[in-house]
Parts: structure tokens; C-alpha cells; sequence
């Protein structure tokens, strides 16, 4: 289908993958949506304006048993409804998603500074998100890149 073709997939490694890629892809088109179902092997999303113009975009994945992959499986588009670009951030542009997008450079430079990595954020994505979203968003990338805090001084501890 269409949306397939503009994320450039149908199929995808695992549920964090499909998620920023959908992610991804509502922030450059100035769309929202949301979750309507998240469980481990299941993922189903709505127009967030669906309410408010009866926009039916929907969107439907599910882990597949034999590859293990996510795939979308069902789609109802392509947005009905207006888009425009109502403010500077972007709602589905959350922490866990600024976390994905500046590992690589929480990787490189742990401290970096949060209007370095709004910048960052500003020109991938073209909106800019709070302070607290960035700083968030950091300490999850530090995390995933490091480990926590918590994890690292049992270790020490059973030395």
C-alpha cells in the first residue's frame, strides 16, 4: 500500500523499530496519532483527529509467529483530515524517540548539552521539543548506552 511505500517497509526487525519508524514518519508529515492497543505482539494505532473530523487513518501490526518480525498488517488511509503544523513540538515526538534518535551522539560526547541535542532534534525533524522531553529523553540514551546506575553498583558490589 501506499503507506507502506512512503516508510520504505513493511516489515520490521522488532516493535521498538516499527514504533520509530511510525514515529518518524507522523512528525514529517504533521500528522498525529494515537495508541489504541500495545501489547507485546500487537500494536494498533488511530488518528489522533478522529474524534474531532472523523479521520479513519488506522493502522494495525503484529509480531509474526514464523519470522518473528513486526509487520503491518491492516491500514485504513490515508489521512482525511487537515494537517498543519499546529505548534513547535510535535506530541508523538517523545523522550523515547529523542532517546533513539541522539544515541549516537550521547555515545560519542555523554555530555552533551541539551540545546546541542535540540539542535540536533531541530534539524533532523524540524521541531522543538522542551527542555524536559531532551533531558528525558538524554537520560534514556545514557541508559541504553551505559546501563543504569543501579544495575552498574550491584555489579560493584559483588565484587
Amino acid at each position: 500500500n501506499d503507506f507502506t511505500r512512503e516508510l520504505g517497509k513493511d516489515s520490521f526487525k522488532d516493535k521498538e523499530e516499527l514504533i520509530r519508524a511510525i514515529k518518524i514518519h507522523s512528525i514529517r508529515t504533521h500528522r498525529q496519532f494515537e495508541v489504541i492497543e500495545s501489547r507485546p505482539t500487537i500494536w494498533t494505532l488511530r488518528c489522533k483527529l478522529y474524534l474531532q473530523s472523523g479521520c479513519k487513518w488506522k493502522l494495525h501490526a503484529s509480531k509474526r509467529k514464523r519470522s518473528g518480525y513486526f509487520e503491518i498488517t491492516s491500514y485504513t488511509g490515508p489521512h482525511t483530515c487537515l494537517h498543519y503544523k499546529l505548534s513547535q513540538d510535535h506530541p508523538n515526538l517523545d523522550a523515547s524517540l529523542i532517546a533513539m534518535e541522539t544515541r549516537h551522539l550521547i555515545k560519542e560526547q555523554p555530555s552533551i548539552s541539551i540545546p546541542a541535542l535540540r539542535a540536533e532534534i531541530v534539524e533532523t525533524l524540524g521541531y522543538t521539543p522542551s527542555y524536559k522531553k531532551l533531558w528525558v529523553g538524554k537520560q534514556k540514551a545514557i541508559e541504553h548506552v551505559f546501563g543504569n546506575w543501579e544495575e552498574s553498583m550491584s555489579l560493584y558490589q559483588n565484587i
